[in-house]
């Protein structure tokens, strides 16, 4: 079965088939070309901005209806062009637009947890790594969200570092900082960054 839908501006191509009447195992592709960030503004407790850029994804997954957590698998590839950020605000303290030169995150699904295999945006102000893993859960918004940021920060945002403990306390050189995300999908919070522990020999 094939669709194909218009979204965001953009487009939106998937396909599902089966081996089996019953359906219970599916293979899921789905193609999202330049989708308007612009028309998804964020806003939670801690922060909000207003987005910009095209969005472009695909997937190839296999999914297995009766265990769709722990029984699926796959990939998800997603990258932005000429990404942006306006409008941010975080925690009363505004922060200077960004355009990103690079944006892109890939993920690879196996035994119900999404792990970044690849995740970087670079603007020329700021430039993000992302690292870690999603715990996933039926109810998508609740996955559990297990990540690390690291953060290399130029002149402009400096002061602002300054003025967020979470960050202030991640300092790992003159311009880097490393942070974590915990929480879930629908309620993500920063939390400062801890060394991991040694795994013992």
């Amino acid at each position: 079965v094939s669709l194909e839908s218009e979204l965001l501006n953009g487009t939106v191509d998937a396909s599902v088939e089966s081996n089996n009447l019953n359906l219970n195992k599916l293979s899921l592709q789905v193609l999202l070309d330049n989708l308007s960030l612009e028309l998804l503004p964020i806003v939670t407790k801690d922060y909000s901005m207003n987005l910009g850029g095209q969005l472009r994804a695909d997937s190839a997954l296999k999914l297995n209806r009766e265990k769709i957590v722990k029984d699926s698998s796959g990939t998800i590839n997603l990258s932005i062009d000429n990404f942006s950020i306006q409008d941010l605000n975080y925690q009363g303290i505004d922060a200077p637009s960004l355009l990103f030169s690079d944006a892109r995150l890939s993920l690879k699904i196996k035994n119900g947890k999404a792990t970044i295999q690849e995740g970087s945006f670079i603007s020329d102000s700021i430039g993000v790594e992302i690292a870690g893993d999603i715990i996933l859960k039926k109810n998508f918004a609740r996955s559990v969200v297990k990540l690390t940021l690291t953060i290399t920060i130029g002149e402009e945002f400096k002061l602002i570092a300054k003025m967020i403990p979470q960050l202030k306390n991640g300092k790992i050189s003159e311009d880097k900082y490393k942070v974590n995300i915990i929480g879930t999908i629908g309620s993500p919070r920063i939390k400062k960054y801890r060394t991991p522990p040694k795994t013992p020999p």
